[in-house]
């Protein structure tokens, strides 16, 4: 046998003995959505993955949460020295104001349809501080989130 045929064969048979990708199941790990340390949004982070909708949740666990899809999403304006990102969704003439601090990375994911929840945390200076020593430098903070509505014909 040539030495072609030889290592034809021994591909085949390492192939044959190999764990198939299907045979995999996914575990609660892997199939969970990632969410940043700050536990201001979430989303998917890989790149072969985009978002379909986008959940805005208030701070008061009483008020709406309210989702807009992704393919509304006409422009992302990104003000870093105020720190604030706006989203216009302007087929559904609603416009989203998202404020706070080191905004820069999720404003990136926003841009390419990777995040899929931003919640917001509020301007408590003492829970601030306290999750600025717990992430040092991957300190981010959402304060604010607003949803505005145009009324028809403006």
């Amino acid at each position: 046998m040539n030495d072609r045929a030889s290592a034809l064969q021994r591909f085949m048979r390492d192939a044959r003995d190999a764990p198939r990708p299907a045979d995999a199941r996914p575990t609660e790990e892997t199939a969970a959505e990632d969410v940043h340390p700050s536990k201001a949004y979430g989303g998917l982070w890989s790149r072969r993955d985009i978002a379909h909708t986008l959940e805005f949740r208030p701070l008061e666990a009483s008020a709406v949460a309210d989702a807009v899809e992704y393919g509304y999403l006409a422009r992302v304006q990104w003000n870093a020295k105020d720190g604030v990102i706006t989203l216009s969704y302007q087929p559904l003439g609603v416009t989203v104001t998202i404020q706070g601090i080191n905004l820069a990375e999720l404003k990136e994911k926003l841009r390419q349809h990777l995040v899929t929840w931003i919640q917001e945390q509020g301007a408590d200076p003492l829970r601030m501080q306290a999750a600025r020593q717990a992430l040092g430098q991957g300190f981010m903070w959402v304060q604010r989130i607003r949803l505005e509505e145009q009324a028809a014909g403006e």
